[in-house]
């Protein structure tokens, strides 16, 4: 039997708060403390472990990053000078970035969503401040979108987003259980399963922002619970923030396609997301 989001809310609400504490240390300060290893971990691991290729935007990241600083630094979407860049700055003598793919009008092809830059601009462009500012004061950084801190920048964009997603699962979870069982299912997708990898090896591929997309669409779908036409296109129209993240966040949007169709539509809405969930894993 399917259970509903209203069906939760009323069955499940506690009359009395919880104090939201793991011992004497409240459940916020453990999250921003988890950041705060997850952000140093990674900034230093060029440090301490040779990472693969020797580079910090690698494989698939290449492609989400490159929209960031063509947008930010050339004012453009022609990827031309970024593949050169990438292939100059990490492959020497290798020019196969994009195998040669083009566009139509000539242009180097980039077939991945801009989602992922999108969330991470604000973090290159704090990134890209401080490079500049070291640089007047008379410190070697890289400016040109390739130095250290501003492709870190987009890894700890990635661990933000992971930890976002992980505290709105947490405060969804929390309205109708326990702070221990809210908060040891969180931890344990969270820190036991592949989100573990984007987000500490991998914060710059999509799968952190996805996360952090979807967990809030969800929170939204679940707090609000849509009953009427109108409400269900606004979460239809909400629902292309997932999509512009990953191809399988478009299981999202038939959600709200499917409460259109049926005044009320919630149980069939729920069926079809878990059914094209299901799907999406063959």
């Amino acid at each position: 039997m399917t259970v509903l989001p209203s069906e939760l809310r009323t069955r499940n609400a506690k009359p009395a708060r919880e104090a939201e504490r793991i011992g004497p240390v409240p459940v916020r300060f453990a999250f921003l403390a988890l950041f705060a290893l997850f952000i140093a971990a990674y900034m230093l691991s060029p440090l301490l472990i040779r990472r693969r290729y020797g580079d910090i935007i690698v494989g698939d990241a290449v492609f989400y990053y490159v929209y960031e600083r063509s947008l930010i630094l050339d004012h453009d979407l022609d990827f031309t000078n970024d593949y050169a860049g990438f292939d100059r700055a990490h492959k020497p003598g290798d020019d196969k970035t994009t195998g040669g793919s083009t566009t139509d009008i000539g242009r180097p092809l980039n077939q991945f969503s801009i989602g992922p830059a999108l969330l991470g601009a604000p973090f290159f462009v704090v990134a890209h401040g401080l490079a500049l500012a070291l640089r007047a004061g008379g410190i070697h950084a890289g400016t040109d979108g390739f130095g250290y801190l501003e492709e870190a920048s987009f890894g700890v964009a990635g661990i933000v987003a992971s930890g976002i997603a992980a505290w709105v699962c947490y405060r969804v979870a929390r309205r109708w259980y326990g702070v221990s069982a809210a908060l040891g299912g969180v931890l344990l997708v969270w820190l036991g399963g592949s989100l573990t990898y984007y987000t500490l090896v991998s914060p710059t591929y999509s799968h952190a922002f996805d996360a952090c997309a979807v967990s809030l669409w969800v929170a939204y779908w679940l707090l609000r619970t849509p009953t009427t036409a109108r409400q269900w296109a606004h979460l239809r129209a909400s629902s292309r923030s997932c999509a512009g993240r990953r191809q399988s966040s478009w299981c999202c949007r038939l959600v709200g396609s499917c409460g259109m169709r049926s005044a009320g539509g919630k149980r069939g809405a729920v069926r079809l997301v878990m059914h094209s969930r299901t799907a999406l894993r063959r």
